[in-house]
């Protein structure tokens, strides 16, 4: 082993028993840490006893180095770290029992978490001298004891305190030995361990016979869910033997359902184990109640790989005690109905039965506060002392027993009488209250007469009175019973009659409202007899009363006798009821069991017929299911001759009227009403009377079949699912009387369960069908996926068609297709068919045949047997049925397939469920590969043209990356065409007004357009612009969304520099036409001007002369200024109109911008503005233009500026500056003025 002690200790096997010799806390981590962390991760739960010198925060420091989440599972407790103190010492002592039951219990705590098993370690580092022997013992009994549990154990001891002798005892009681030698851990095996090992063998051998031969049911699964071990008592519980048990069988088939058995698992899985009752079912259906224990079994990982199961038979138990339960009640039932009181007790004197009497006037509490109690301790305190001696006292003789007692408080009295019973004691409480108060009564009356109230008379044989008591003397009337006188008639004779046959008579008399009983006495030796007398009207009232209870108890009995009796009846027929329901289920669960073991509806149904004639007792039982064609044909059949079944499987509900054609069609004649039956069912048990009693119109409804075969019970049940009827159970004997409404109950009671069985398999026929056109479709698109032509796909098609038997078909059919103009159908192929055929129908009219009506309708055509009328097919061929599916694409039928059946055969909607999806994939298959064919033509016309073109154009996916470019998009842009597949266009072109149109085409779906748009062509000299029109067309998909686009570029750099020299010059022409005609107009303006304006001048320069006048010099100066401005704007007008070009020459800014100051400054004297000159940047620095028109420019801003001054006063900035390249300058004049409003 190496440094760390991982080699060994993280891979042993459950049962190993090893120690470990340390010498100092580091040897203890190095083995303990690998240890438990091994078992961690496997999934085992973990137990570490720590003692000196390693404490517990020091284990759980250790541990956390190699296990992360040691904390988590400290808290899931998967790993306890306990004391040696709190483990091996508890109650201050080591009792080797109690720890070896406490590592049993961990382990069984652990399986029930779930964990894997329980790997523990303990330090002996505590044990002293006096303890080592016990230990030892302890120990050895571990080492036998783990064997047989999924248990681990590794013992530290310190190797300082273990001599020779005590190092040999320990490896003795261990498998293993770790001893660490010059730094290296080695492992020794006991010198035992191979003699332990076959002891092993052998008691696992005698386990294996012990298991077998156990009376409890024992057995294992695989992970697989499949039993592996089996044992003999297995076999006698369920009736699966071996052979059919291991390897085949599930647990399901031993539950009364798969769910049960599922739970069973998977709380087994959760909890750790399952321990509780359930129902289990033996091989024939019986029902075995059981008490069931399943535990999971887990690999070294913690998987689950299995369980193991055990169960108890308690059927017969449960049903022992249900009848001794009954049992109790009965007793209880007859004890509580006795008068006297009954009590039973144990022979410790507790209380064990207890009737309802001796509750009621004994006890006076209720039986809960009494039963498991001593009988004397809860008797009343008067009769305690005295029942506790002759109980025990009975008891101890072993004899049977008797006394009274008294209750002062109830003022009664009680004789007890006692049996010993092998349990215990029977006591019998007897009222005797009445007998001793009469007792006592007339030992009163015989001491004291004349004190007692009651009459007392002594009487002669003549009847006179010797001797009367004063309460005597008021019994006859006003003058009483005299001493020496007659008695009263009714008393005379009494006491004659009581002296002559000298013995006790008794009589009751009415005295005055009271009843008194007289007693004759007669004295012997005497001739005299006396009469005692007592006032018993509170007893006779109470006598009358309780013969009147009598009376009502009699008659309450009379009608509890009615009731119990019509109970009995009512559980008689619940009886039965149950016996029914138990048939009933019993045969559910037989029809159940047959849809997991039946595989088609065919196999269900016989079996389904086979049990109903069982259970029913009649001899021919058919079960018929109604076709999708209107047939309802025997599916399933028992004891009808082959001659019945023939003749009546060919019946249909359209043609045929019938008892089971209206069952399953649920249209009953009224003729039917005296055979039908609440839900729907026809019974009759002699067919004879039924049909002489039937007019012969009706008669006509019926076939007859049944009794022309000789059966007078016949029975029709429709089977129903959610409200249509699909089949029918056709019952039918010879002999009468075999279907009484038992029979037909039971049989209505199983049709729904029959019903769903029908339907399950009706759409499991449906799903492998479906699977058979799917598979049959994807053959088919497969195949056209390839490079064949259409008539190959159609050959292929034809050929699956007519290759699957269940259709019916026969091996002949023939495929057309619409010509081009859809007015005539040609053969494309055909199977079966001969030569003459292919040339006599190689072209058909559409209004000539079934084919052509097919097509023109679109819709399935079928003909049950071509007539002779129809020019269709060959003559030899006309006893067959046809069958005509369209090939129907987009709404449009592109041609047929025509296939030929057994004459006579049905229309069957089944056929054509599955016909019309395979003829919709044909349709579809010859579209497109017309589409495909077409596509290619255009392909080629659409390379050709995108390799010749001089347009560019480039192809682009969804997301603007190149598919493919043709070679002018590539030389214009000057790379090859393979340099753009895969790239995106906006890597290489970039513009964001261009993302957005192609963004904008493909959500919308709309074509741009754009024309005579200039592109940056780094291929023209000087770096000029290249003009194009470009148009983006989206590509759609089918479902209309855009997948692709088309870019469309033309170049027309050319056209658009043509168009452009042309705009400039019909620029320049309107622009020349425009001053020539001003300049006319203002020549023409300034000339009539001109002439009044020198009239103007010529008569103020001559009243300025002539008169002389100063008053007039200042109008004619005004006149002689307005005269100058109108010149100047006539010459201003005519310089404007006149053509001419600009004379540049080099011009200096700034001091051409100093003059323009100084002259607008000294148009303004009155304006008191500071003119700021920041143009130093300009000094020096000269331009080439037109003096005359800059200074002109530059006069007329400041002349702006200067007039926009508020108040004449202000500030105009002028700032003058020159750009870095030195190519341009930049003036600006501001102002403070308010601006142009």
């Amino acid at each position: 082993m190496g440094t760390n002690g991982t080699a060994i200790v993280r891979d042993l096997a459950w049962g190993t028993h090893l120690c470990q010799f340390f010498e100092s806390p580091d040897d203890l981590v190095e083995v303990l840490v690998p240890y438990f962390a091994s078992g961690l991760e496997r999934g085992d739960g973990c137990l570490w006893i720590v003692s000196d010198p390693l404490g517990i925060g020091d284990a759980r420091r250790a541990l956390a180095t190699a296990v992360r989440d040691v904390d988590r599972r400290i808290r899931a407790k998967q790993i306890e770290i306990l004391s040696s103190e709190e483990w091996y010492l508890r109650g201050g002592g080591f009792r080797r029992e109690s720890v070896l039951k406490g590592w049993l219990a961990r382990e069984a705590q652990a399986l029930r978490r779930g964990f894997g098993g329980l790997r523990l370690s303990g330090n002996a580092s505590w044990l002293t001298g006096r303890r080592w022997k016990p230990f030892m013992a302890y120990e050895g009994a571990v080492q036998r004891v783990l064997a047989d549990h999924r248990i681990i154990a590794l013992c530290s001891y310190p190797a300082a305190r273990c001599g020779p002798a005590e190092t040999v005892e320990v490896v003795r009681h261990h498998d293993l030995a770790l001893v660490k030698r010059g730094g290296t851990w080695d492992a020794f095996a006991s010198p035992d361990r191979n003699d332990a090992a076959s002891a092993a063998d052998a008691r696992e051998q005698r386990y294996r016979d012990i298991l077998e031969r156990v009376p409890i049911h024992l057995a294992a699964v695989d992970a697989a869910g499949r039993f592996t071990a089996w044992n003999e008592y297995s076999e006698k519980l369920f009736g699966y033997t071996k052979k059919e048990a291991i390897g085949t069988l599930t647990p399901a088939a031993l539950h009364t359902s798969p769910r049960g058995a599922a739970e069973v698992l998977r709380r087994a899985r959760v909890d750790g184990i399952f321990d509780g009752d359930v129902e289990l079912r033996h091989k024939d259906g019986r029902r075995i109640a059981a008490h069931l224990r399943v535990i999971p079994h887990r690999d070294r990982a913690g998987a689950i790989v299995g369980y193991c199961g055990f169960a108890e038979d308690f059927t017969d138990r449960m049903r022992a005690e249900e009848q001794s339960r009954a049992l109790a009640a009965h007793l209880n039932a007859v004890l509580n109905s006795i008068a006297e009181g009954y009590i039973a007790i144990d022979r410790e004197g507790r209380l064990a039965t207890i009737n309802r009497a001796a509750l009621d006037r004994f006890f006076r509490r209720p039986s809960e506060e009494l039963l498991g109690k001593v009988f004397w301790e809860e008797c009343p305190e008067y009769a305690r002392a005295e029942l506790r001696r002759f109980c025990r006292g009975a008891l101890r003789r072993r004899r049977p027993a008797h006394f009274e007692t008294a209750s002062p408080q109830a003022d009664a009295w009680f004789e007890v009488h006692a049996y010993p019973r092998a349990s215990g004691l029977e006591l019998y409480l007897h009222d005797i209250t009445e007998r001793r108060r009469s007792e006592t009564a007339l030992k009163a009356v015989s001491r004291f007469p004349e004190e007692n109230t009651s009459p007392v008379l002594r009487i002669d044989r003549a009847g006179t009175v010797l001797y009367a008591n004063p309460a005597s003397r008021s019994l006859a009337g006003k003058g009483g019973i005299r001493i020496g006188g007659p008695l009263p008639a009714p008393l005379r004779a009494l006491a004659s009659r009581g002296a002559a046959c000298r013995r006790r008579c008794e009589l009751e008399i009415a005295v005055r409202g009271r009843v008194v009983s007289f007693m004759v006495v007669p004295v012997a030796g005497t001739r005299y007899v006396n009469l005692y007398g007592r006032d018993v009207t509170d007893r006779t009232r109470a006598e009358a009363a309780l013969r009147r209870a009598g009376g009502d108890l009699e008659k309450k009995v009379a009608r509890r006798t009615a009731q119990l009796l019509r109970a009995n009846e009512a559980l008689s027929r619940e009886v039965a009821t149950r016996k029914k329901r138990e048939v009933l289920i019993t045969a559910e669960n037989f029809i159940l069991d047959l849809l997991a073991k039946k595989t088609s509806r065919r196999e269900y149904l016989a079996a389904v017929a086979g049990c109903l004639r069982r259970l029913t007792g009649c001899r021919c039982v058919g079960i018929r299911v109604a076709g999708a064609d209107g047939g309802i044909p025997y599916e399933a059949s028992a004891g009808f001759s082959r001659r019945f079944l023939a003749q009546e499987s060919d019946i249909s509900i359209a043609s045929d009227a019938c008892v089971c054609t209206r069952a399953i069609s649920r249209r009953f004649e009224p003729s039917d009403d005296a055979a039908l039956r609440p839900r729907g069912s026809f019974c009759i048990n002699d067919t004879a009377s039924f049909v002489a009693g039937l007019d012969p119109c009706d008669r006509r409804k019926y076939r007859g079949a049944c009794m022309a075969a000789g059966f007078s019970s016949v029975a029709v049940i429709p089977i129903v699912h959610r409200g249509a009827a699909i089949a029918a159970i056709h019952l039918a004997d010879r002999r009468p009387g075999r279907v009484p409404p038992a029979v037909m109950e039971l049989v209505e009671s199983l049709t729904r369960l029959i019903g769903e069985g029908i339907k399950r398999f009706n759409l499991e026929d449906d799903i492998r069908r479906s699977t058979i056109v799917q598979g049959v479709v994807s053959t088919l698109l497969r195949s056209s996926l390839g490079h064949i032509d259409i008539d190959r796909v159609l050959r292929k098609a034809l050929n699956v068609i007519l290759s699957i038997d269940w259709l019916g078909f026969e091996k002949r059919g023939a495929v057309f297709l619409s010509t081009e103009d859809g007015a005539a159908l040609e053969l494309r192929t055909q199977r079966g068919l001969s030569r003459q055929f292919a040339r006599r129908f190689r072209s058909l009219r559409l209004d000539s045949c079934l084919c052509g009506r097919a097509v023109a309708r679109r819709a399935v055509e079928f003909r049950p047997c071509i007539s002779a009328a129809e020019n269709l097919i060959p003559a030899g061929m006309r006893r067959l049925g046809h069958y005509c599916i369209p090939l129907v694409a987009d709404g449009k039928a592109i041609g047929v397939i025509s296939i030929f059946l057994r004459s006579r055969c049905r229309r069957d909607p089944g056929r054509e469920r599955f016909l019309l999806p395979i003829a919709n994939a044909v349709a579809a298959i010859v579209k497109y590969k017309r589409t495909q064919m077409r596509l290619h033509q255009t392909n080629e016309i659409l390379e050709r043209v995108f390799s010749s073109t001089n347009f560019l154009i480039a192809y682009l996916d969804a997301r603007c990356r190149y598919i493919r470019v043709n070679q002018a998009y590539a030389d214009a842009d000057g790379r090859p065409p393979e340099f753009f597949a895969g790239k995106n266009h906006f890597d290489l072109f970039p513009g964001r007004e261009h993302r957005r149109i192609f963004a904008d085409v493909i959500a919308t779906g709309r074509p741009f357009a754009a024309y005579a748009k200039p592109f940056a062509s780094a291929g023209r000299p000087g770096g000029q612009a290249t003009y194009r029109d470009w148009s983006l067309h989206p590509v759609t998909g089918v479902t209309g969304a855009v997948e692709g686009l088309v870019l469309l570029l033309v170049d027309v750099t050319k056209r658009t520099q043509a168009e452009e020299e042309l705009r400039k010059t019909q620029t320049a022409l309107g622009e020349a036409r425009r001053l020539s005609d001003i300049g006319t107009l203002a020549a023409t303006v300034a000339h009539e001007l001109r002439n009044p304006l020198g009239v103007i001048r010529t008569a103020a320069y001559n009243i300025r002369r002539k008169a002389q006048n100063p008053a007039l010099e200042s109008h004619l100066a005004n006149i002689d200024k307005k005269v100058i401005e109108s010149d100047q704007i006539i010459s201003n007008l005519l310089f404007y109109s006149r053509i001419r070009p600009p004379q540049r020459g080099n011009v200096a800014i700034g001091a051409l911008l100093e003059e323009c100051v100084q002259d607008v400054a000294r148009k303004f004297p009155k304006h008191d503005a500071a003119v700021e000159r920041r143009w130093q940047d300009l000094d020096g620095v000269a331009i080439e233009a037109d003096v005359h028109q800059i200074r002109e420019v530059f006069a007329n801003v400041l002349n702006n500026a200067f007039e926009a001054l508020p108040e004449k006063r202000g500030r105009i900035a002028i700032t003058g500056r020159l750009d870095p390249a030195a190519t341009r300058i930049a003036v600006t004049i501001e102002d403070t003025g308010a601006g142009i409003a």
